[in-house]
């Protein structure tokens, strides 16, 4: 069988960065075929099309195509459904697409009328949304924002739309597109080579400090504030606070914003921010914390969170579905936090210094067991079933 991966964007985003390690595990059976196509687009209408009729043309020989799917690689809001829909009619192979941060569908009350009618491009997008609501009416709200409409639109177009978690499912649903949905939990990858602890923290110049890490690339939405102000109310001088990732380009503005909540806090200088880490320094960071956060107000499915696993660590999370899953998985293997307050959150943050002063930092069996039901090799397989049923 011969397997297509399409890698739209940045080598190190998230999305990109999750089908180039699906390749690289399929590259390791000896029955599979892979055929890669990486493709960075340069945001402008023409040299987009161009790139991506190419890329579809050099995977013409597979049996089945994968590509990623979110709003931020496929190009601007002006030209993304045009590139998505130059792909799909240039490749031959059938295509299945893995969706990534489905936003729940918003009620009607959510769209402000005089935003939706000041121009006749406005116009025309109430237009095309009322024609939507009238083909769903019954299954879905009155009103999609365009993110759910070109979702749709492409899950109708491909032959299996994967997904990572039941709420995600849940978001995607309709009955007549029942069959296409298929839900593969997010992978944990390997890491063969951690260093120990004592080399992670000495070759990251942290001393005695208890270390609380965020991990992943600053944006909004992932609890930065609510963390600064849960370890103001801890009120201890030892902590450190690592931001491990850095700003997505022109967002740079909300990290000067946590900064200076920091600062605010009297929390400046126990406020660490790395920017983007390479693999020795991730592994490292990974080792040296004390205790993982994903302090998250929303979520999707979580490659953070996955990384934390793959390292055999204890995750504080709130409590969210996604999150719930992989409790349900392996009860215990995760700490979740509630209500979603600042006092909630130091609260179990200081339930877990209690617990790490009574156990050795070492391996967990919990987070064990869930790191081996979410291996890469596990999870590829899933894959690998729908793969064949469509290359039969």
């Amino acid at each position: 069988m011969i397997i297509g991966f399409l890698h739209i964007g940045a080598p190190k985003h998230g999305v990109c960065r999750y089908g180039r390690l699906l390749a690289a595990e399929a590259k390791r059976r000896n029955d599979l075929t892979v055929l890669e196509q990486a493709v960075i687009l340069p945001q402008t209408l023409k040299p987009d099309a161009a790139l991506l009729r190419t890329a579809a043309d050099q995977l013409t020989a597979a049996d089945v195509v994968h590509i990623q799917f979110t709003e931020a690689i496929w190009g601007p809001d002006a030209h993304r459904f045009r590139n998505l829909r130059t792909f799909l009619r240039r490749c031959r192979p059938p295509v299945v697409v893995t969706i990534h941060d489905t936003e729940p569908i918003p009620y009607c009350q959510e769209i402000e009328p005089a935003e939706g009618f000041k121009t006749v491009a406005g116009l025309r997008h109430m237009f095309r949304l009322g024609r939507l609501a009238l083909y769903f009416a019954g299954i879905i709200p009155t009103y999609l924002t365009a993110h759910h409409e070109i979702r749709y639109w492409l899950m109708e177009r491909t032959s299996y739309s994967f997904v990572c978690t039941a709420e995600e499912e849940r978001r995607l649903h309709t009955p007549h597109l029942r069959e296409k949905i298929k839900r593969i939990p997010h992978f944990v990858e390997d890491r063969p080579s951690l260093p120990t602890r004592d080399e992670a923290r000495a070759a990251l110049d942290i001393d005695q400090q208890l270390v609380i890490t965020l991990l992943g690339f600053i944006y909004g939405g992932k609890g930065y504030e609510i963390l600064l102000d849960a370890v103001a109310a801890l009120a201890r001088s030892d902590v450190l606070v690592v931001f491990a990732g850095g700003e997505i380009p022109g967002n740079e503005s909300y990290l000067r914003y946590l900064q200076e909540r920091a600062h605010v806090l009297g929390i400046s200088k126990q406020l660490r921010v790395t920017g983007y880490l390479s693999e020795d320094e991730l592994n490292r960071y990974l080792i040296a914390t004390d205790i993982p956060v994903c302090p998250y107000e929303k979520c999707y499915a979580s490659s953070s969170l996955s990384s934390w696993i793959s390292a055999n660590r204890i995750v504080l999370a709130s409590r969210l579905p996604q999150f719930e899953e992989y409790e349900a998985i392996e009860p215990g293997a995760l700490h979740l936090f509630s209500p979603y307050t600042p006092d909630a959150l130091a609260e179990s943050i200081r339930k877990m210094i209690h617990v790490l002063q009574k156990t050795p930092y070492g391996y967990n069996q919990k987070v064990m067991s869930l790191q081996h039901h979410l291996s890469m090799q596990h999870i590829f397989e899933k894959h690998r079933v729908y793969y064949q049923q469509i290359a039969r």
